[in-house]
């Protein structure tokens, strides 16, 4: 489905204008979105759950360096047959070109490791409205997706597999 939006209608209004339009989006989902403090997690509900008490070499285990090994299997883990994102590749590159991206990918994520911050570029994310429909006219006509850079896939993929243990 290739679909073209020239009009959206919201709260009986016609917008044409491609800022405008997107400028609805926008305001539609920080809405959605928005803090809601009347519902928020009810913490103590979640005191029925038996959470597991982590030793302080679990903790440091948790916090280690990163290891090349662990990257490529957090690659491996991720899904294949995505869309890029900001950065333009796909998780296919990182696989079949891995003996030339991995010292660089390793030096990342040392970097990160000792400054404990991202660099630029890492978490940018693409946005992109998915229509649901053949001539979708509605803001509920879309699908939201979130085409977020491999590099942050991986860090997330890492950082998930290191906790899984401890969700059993």
């Amino acid at each position: 489905m290739n679909s073209v939006v020239n009009k959206l209608e919201l709260n009986s209004q016609v917008v044409t204008d491609p800022r405008e339009m997107t400028d609805c989006f926008t305001v539609w989902y920080e809405d959605l979105w928005k803090e809601d403090v009347e519902n928020d997690v009810d913490f103590m509900r979640l005191k029925k759950y038996k959470w597991k008490t982590i030793s302080e070499d679990e903790g440091l285990n948790l916090c280690r360096e990163f290891e090349l090994k662990e990257l490529w299997k957090a690659v491996m883990g991720l899904g294949r047959g995505k869309s890029p994102g900001t950065d333009g590749f796909v998780l296919e590159f990182y696989i079949n070109c891995w003996d030339t991206v991995e010292a660089s990918l390793k030096e990342e994520f040392e970097k990160f490791y000792r400054t404990r911050r991202l660099s630029e570029g890492w978490k940018d994310t693409l946005l992109v409205m998915i229509p649901k429909k053949e001539k979708p006219s509605r803001i509920v006509d879309f699908r939201p997706i979130a085409l977020c850079n491999i590099v942050y896939k991986i860090l997330a993929k890492t950082l998930v597999n290191r906790i899984r243990p401890f969700f059993g």
